[in-house]
Parts: structure tokens; sequence; C-alpha cells
């Protein structure tokens, strides 16, 4: 892990009293473990601010120490308040789809993307083409299947199901143009 450099300059940009900036690094590393969901850089920007606030009320502070880790602190919490968040406990990743709006419920990702592909591949198909296409998408990708649904003979539908998967496996290949439609 990296190390965090504080910049601790008080509001003329000169650094701040050794006390201070000692004490100022010690509660960045103390909120650092009480607030490990914070990032590392808004801790640094809220120490930096503490620091130059010490150094404007020197003459009041008494024990820096203690004053530097209760104001960061402080400062933290306050932050926290303003930016609330809420956490959801997931531990899977269908789950994490579907809350985020990715996928509707029950269908993974595999079946999002599939969904993505096949309707790529549709713009690129005649309309017969397509026909078949949906139907080997809802799993009747044999010649009796085809040749049933589309009320064709069996030989038909063979050479139809066969020029369908020569054609997807040129577009998936690249051989095929994009915009080029089959005949």
């Amino acid at each position: 892990m990296a190390v965090t450099i504080l910049h601790l300059v008080n509001d003329q940009g000169e650094p701040v009293e050794t006390d201070i900036r000692v004490a100022v690094e010690a509660a960045f590393r103390h909120v650092m473990l009480r607030f490990p969901q914070v990032d590392e850089a808004l801790l640094a920007e809220l120490a930096e601010t503490v620091a130059a606030s010490m150094d404007r009320r020197r003459c009041e502070i008494v024990t820096p120490k203690q004053y530097a880790q209760m104001a960061l602190c402080r400062e933290v919490q306050g932050w926290l308040r303003e930016h609330e968040g809420f956490e959801i406990a997931i531990a899977e990743t269908e789950e994490l789809e579907r809350l985020a709006g990715g996928t509707p419920a029950g269908k993974s990702v595999e079946t999002a993307e599939s969904e993505i592909f096949f309707a790529q591949l549709r713009k690129h198909l005649t309309e017969r083409d397509r026909h078949i296409l949906v139907l080997i998408e809802q799993d009747l990708d044999k010649p009796p299947d085809i040749a049933a649904a589309l009320d064709i003979s069996y030989e038909a539908a063979a050479k139809a199901l066969q020029r369908v998967r020569a054609r997807v496996a040129g577009i998936i290949k690249g051989t095929r143009k994009a915009g080029e439609v089959g005949c």
C-alpha cells in the first residue's frame, strides 16, 4: 500500500508547526483505521483542513494530539452525514445485476449477453433466416423442428438451417460485411 503524504500548510501556504504536523499525521492514521470505507484522498483532504484550522487556533490548543484526533474524527463523521449512502450485501453477480437494473429477474449475465448477440446477428440476416435464428434461440435447431414451424419439407429445412449456420459463421468470423444481407 502506498504511503499518503499530507500537505500540511497554514492559510499562507507555509508548513504548520511540528507539533501540529505530528498530531495531524497521527490522527490521519487513526481515522484511516477507524473509517476504512472512506477514500484515503478524502481523509487526506480533511486532515489538511484540520491542520490549517489548528494553525489558526494554536494558542487555544493545549493538547494537539487529542485535538487533532477529535477534530478529524468529527470532520469525517460530518462528511459521512452529509454524503449518506447505502450498502447492499450481495453474494451473487446475478443479484447485483438485477438490483442495478442490468438484467431482468431470473436472467443471468450470460443470458443477457446472448440476447444482445442474437439481436445483433438478426440485423444482418434475411427475414426467413431471422425466423430460423429465432427457432435456434428457442432450442428448435433440428431440421424436423424447423420444418414443422415453417411448414416446409425436411430437406428444405435442413438446407435452410445449414445456410443460416454458414451465414452466422461468416458474420462472426468477419468474412461477411456488416451491411450485407444475404440472398
